[in-house]
């Protein structure tokens, strides 16, 4: 692997690369159990109840995609471009995100099931002070031509990191990286490298308690080095060759299509 890319690590995923060796999956595996150990406590059932009913009833909602961009210009201080006040992995790119990810992700910020100071405080009533200004952000986000695939160098992945990809990752965010909007599975697909990055040693280190379990123990099994090539992979795909992020993707039988899906999908046409 081409070692320039472990200087474009987020400063908090900054730590002295393993090399080849001993695999350190049974440290990692330990950290992953602890972590999921914690989430009991942090995030528990009746949190886990509490945001799956605001996120129906946010789905339910009729969204206003204008009222919807008066409220991002809130949020485009952090999520505009260019962003140059944070550093590098901290701000996702959302535009074209898929609806019902955003809108639990909002969720579960307002209900502490995930934690940033700033997201946090936003969702909480700085920015989204009701159900309904989560519903019309979302949608004027989803509605928004996707700006994915932002890595100008493509250094093809090694055939194990693709790979790795397919066995543990496409069964649920797809062989593209689209995700499943049904089931709040998010696009991956161009996603920036940095905060993928920092995403994954979030999740390994229990920092991500709205996270699938099963994110913590795929991930847990893979070294420094390693997670740095997956994170690369995912930043190269392009999910725009077959499947798609747009508000349909993912609506089979038994997810009926909610107000807001078809909202963003009419702005969006």
């Amino acid at each position: 692997m081409n070692e320039r890319l472990l200087d474009r690590w987020p400063v908090s995923c900054r730590t002295r690369p393993r090399r080849p060796g001993p695999k350190p999956g049974a440290v990692l595996l330990a950290i992953a159990a602890a972590a999921l150990a914690a989430r009991a406590t942090v995030a528990g059932p009746s949190s886990a109840s509490a945001s799956a009913r605001e996120l129906q009833a946010v789905m339910g909602l009729e969204p206003n995609l204008a009222r919807g961009a008066d409220i991002f210009v809130y949020c485009s201080s952090c999520h505009g471009k260019p962003v140059q006040a944070l550093p590098e992995g901290w701000v996702p790119t959302i535009a074209g995100q898929n609806p019902r990810y955003l809108a639990k992700q909002l969720v579960d910020y307002r209900l502490s099931r995930r934690a940033d100071p700033r997201m946090q405080s936003v969702a909480t009533g700085h920015g989204l002070r009701s159900s309904q200004d989560i519903a019309d952000v979302v949608a004027y986000l989803a509605a928004q031509p996707p700006e994915w695939g932002r890595e100008s160098v493509r250094d093809p992945a090694d055939d194990t990191e693709a790979a790795y990809y397919r066995r543990r990752c496409a069964g649920c965010h797809g062989s593209l990286g689209a995700g499943d909007n049904s089931r709040a599975i998010p696009r991956i697909a161009g996603q920036d490298f940095a905060y993928l990055l920092r995403q994954m040693h979030d999740v390994v280190d229990g920092r991500r308690p709205n996270m699938r379990t099963q994110h913590a123990y795929a991930l847990a099994e893979l070294d420094v080095i390693q997670l740095v090539g997956l994170a690369r992979h995912i930043a190269h795909l392009d999910s725009r060759g077959g499947e798609s992020g747009s508000p349909e993707v993912g609506a089979g039988a038994g997810h009926p299509t909610p107000r807001l899906m078809l909202a963003a999908q009419r702005s969006a046409l």
